[in-house]
């Protein structure tokens, strides 16, 4: 076999070929990156108007003992305002009416839910209520009375 004996020589390189000791002298260069989001992109949205009350509110005056021995006692009464949009009870008017007489304003835009009645024995009394929202929205009068007593004479 022919050659050199096993000796070692220095291998060249291409003159274009870097080495390892060379080190690059690249000019830095500001390129966007998009970072990874789980956060989906925001849309702008609106704020929805709420839908105007429009509905007046229910109230009764709840039912009474048929007849009274004491000439005080408690009226209670209770209201709703219904529908999706409703904006809640704001207060009631409460009237009575004593025998076949004329209605009397007792209660006016009161936010009490019961109070102390007191008649005059021997009498009748008719109550009915009604119920006004925060919207404005105010019930009508029943034509009814929504209950009735009558105090014992003595």
């Amino acid at each position: 076999m022919g050659g050199d004996g096993g000796a070692k020589r220095p291998i060249r390189l291409a003159s274009n070929t870097p080495t390892p000791t060379d080190t690059p002298t690249a000019t830095p260069t500001n390129t966007p990156t998009a970072t990874p989001t789980n956060t989906p992109a925001l849309t702008p949205t609106t704020t929805p108007t709420p839908l105007p009350d429009t509905r007046p509110p229910i109230s009764r005056v709840r039912p009474l003992f048929p007849t009274h021995i004491r000439r005080t006692f408690t009226v209670r009464w209770w209201g709703f305002d219904p529908g999706p949009h409703s904006s809640g009870i704001a207060s009631f008017d409460v009237q009575y009416r004593e025998d076949f007489g004329p209605w009397v304003d007792w209660l006016v835009e009161t936010t009490d839910r019961s109070t102390r009645f007191t008649g005059r024995r021997g009498h009748l009394y008719f109550f009915r209520c009604r119920a006004r929202d925060r919207a404005g929205n105010l019930e009508a009068w029943p034509r009814r009375p929504d209950t009735l007593t009558s105090i014992l004479p003595r």
